[in-house]
């Protein structure tokens, strides 16, 4: 009972039959028809671009800029009901000084952060007996339920940059030296199928709660 409710609620039965094909169960033949599946097709992307430039006098300016990326869409790869976001931000900030000691030399010192975010969560659906939802594969009838397989998995990674560019004009020469330290703060959680694989070969093994194959 608990597995037909489970097979009920996020499979449910086709309108019509689809030609004669059929599936024992219990040694009856049910017939089956198109589980058809309308996915919502989207992707929301939002930039923002800003700077700000300030003289503070004849031989120093200050420039500030800062980027912002936003791009949401929908994870449609599972049945309706285990359709999730999947969110992807970005953030540039950047603060520059450029200092004139002469015509001919020239500096510059820019510190800069970026952080980077992408998650692709699953639901808060639950399977009775299971800490979460797993991926039930039916063969006989060709159909998956639970979230994407790959899900859930996120990404951060955090990044401080400081750099210095000198530009040095000798004679009909022109030298520029300079360093560019970073230090990247990363993390990543994705682990394949972590929520386990079910996969039945037959309707009716998994409604009588055989071990899958």
């Amino acid at each position: 009972k608990q597995n037909l409710d489970i097979l009920k609620q996020y499979a449910p039965a086709a309108g019509t039959q689809s030609g004669t094909r059929t599936v024992a169960v219990g040694g009856v033949a049910i017939p089956i028809g198109v589980f058809a599946v309308q996915a919502p097709s989207f992707i929301n992307i939002h930039n923002v671009a800003s700077s700000s430039d300030y003289i503070l006098s004849d031989r120093d300016q200050l420039r500030a800029r800062y980027l912002y990326f936003n791009q949401d869409q929908i994870n449609a790869v599972a049945v309706p009901e285990f359709f999730t976001p999947v969110e992807d931000r970005s953030h540039v900030a950047t603060l520059s000084e450029f200092h004139t000691f002469s015509p001919t030399l020239t500096n510059e010192l820019r510190l800069s952060f970026s952080r980077n975010t992408n998650a692709a969560p699953v639901g808060d659906q639950q399977f009775p007996g299971l800490d979460t939802f797993p991926n039930i594969s039916f063969q006989d009838l060709g159909i998956n339920i639970g979230p994407g397989q790959n899900f859930p998995q996120t990404n951060r990674a955090n990044t401080i940059q400081l750099v210095e560019n000198v530009n040095w004009i000798r004679g009909r020469h022109s030298l520029k030296f300079g360093y560019d330290a970073r230090k990247v703060n990363a993390s990543s959680f994705f682990v394949q199928r972590n929520r386990g694989d079910y996969i039945y070969d037959s309707l009716d093994r998994y409604l009588r709660d055989i071990t899958p194959i």
